[in-house]
């Protein structure tokens, strides 16, 4: 009898642990910035996507340089505090960030790479997401011959919505701080040792349907979706990197979440818009126009380099879709 109290206990001891663990997934997407203060030091920010709902809650995160000795344990790898935290973003999402500084010894290229356990459950195109680690890389190449480089910056959010049999269009609406030119292109998701995750599929690839495509322009950075099939989340992988003379500095690894909704919407539609060119001390000025199909009203925002960083930033005006700046 009381070895069958025990059996039962244990069982139920088992069962309570499974339960916690699976409850405590919790990573949606996430990436690695960096930017160059003075001789190799540098300052890194990992901002990370979570559910906000998961009892998981990461107050530090370890963090490898990429110029450790071979061999230390994780348990000897830098931690950072988190020094940002916000849990309104909507839709079960948490927003965390986590700031530190690093000095390299010399030049050479380090990738930064940050690994959490685990990645939220449910995830369609990534096999068993729920016991995935979740992990992030970025690549500082340091060069005399290229100079220092300061990361991409991305001002969308990596964690997006779509409809369901509507077509989907994203932009990471990108800002390089050093003017380096950008190429994308669409990459795995990243596990264990930041190894690709075995069975992962680009959302379209999962769907194994000749009438679903899932592409990214790698001169801009535009991802399509042509026609999201199933409804649930999707993981995907946006690889940036950036080019000085030909050669590349900089990498950054951005891991996003898509979620696929019903919804009964059509996007609207932005009337098209020249390319400009300004003089520095000129002033440009222009208007945005957009329409629904379905009627709906419209608010309008605006992201990109000269807002972010600048030191005459452009500004916008949602109400009439104004913008208006002055370089110098």
């Amino acid at each position: 009898m009381m070895n069958r109290i025990l059996a039962a206990w244990f069982v139920v001891c088992a069962t309570l642990l499974m339960t916690m663990s699976a409850q405590a997934t919790h990573n949606r997407a996430g990436e690695i910035r960096y930017t160059h203060l003075s001789g190799y030091t540098y300052q890194v920010e990992i901002i990370t996507f979570t559910k906000e709902s998961s009892p998981a809650d990461r107050p530090w995160l370890k963090i490898k340089w990429g110029d450790e000795p071979a061999g230390i344990l994780d348990n000897e790898l830098d931690s950072l505090e988190r020094s940002y935290l916000d849990p309104t973003v909507g839709n079960d999402i948490q927003e965390n960030r986590y700031v530190g500084t690093h000095t390299y010894g010399g030049a050479g290229t380090f990738v930064i790479v940050v690994e959490d356990p685990n990645r939220n459950g449910g995830v369609n195109n990534l096999p068993g997401s729920i016991n995935q680690i979740f992990c992030i890389s970025s690549t500082i190449i340091i060069s005399p011959f290229t100079g220092h480089n300061n990361s991409v910056i991305l001002n969308n959010l990596p964690v997006q919505d779509a409809c369901l049999n509507v077509p989907w269009v994203h932009n990471p609406a990108a800002y390089d701080p050093d003017g380096d030119e950008l190429v994308y292109s669409l990459a795995p998701c990243m596990g264990d040792n930041c190894v690709p995750i075995a069975g992962w599929q680009t959302p379209s690839d999962w769907t194994a349907s000749s009438t679903d495509f899932f592409t990214i322009d790698p001169n801009n950075g535009d991802i399509t979706w042509s026609v999201p099939l199933f409804a649930g989340e999707y993981n995907i992988a946006i690889q940036i990197d950036e080019y000085r003379y030909g050669e590349l500095v900089g990498r950054v690894i951005r891991d996003m979440q898509i979620t696929v909704v019903t919804c009964n919407n059509n996007p609207p539609v932005i009337a098209d818009l020249p390319d400009y060119c300004v003089e520095a001390g000129d002033f440009l000025q222009f208007f945005v126009t957009a329409t629904d199909p379905d009627g709906d009203d419209v608010d309008l925002a605006a992201y990109g380099g000269p807002m972010t960083g600048v030191e005459h930033p452009a500004s916008f005006q949602p109400n009439i879709g104004g913008f208006t700046w002055n370089p110098q």
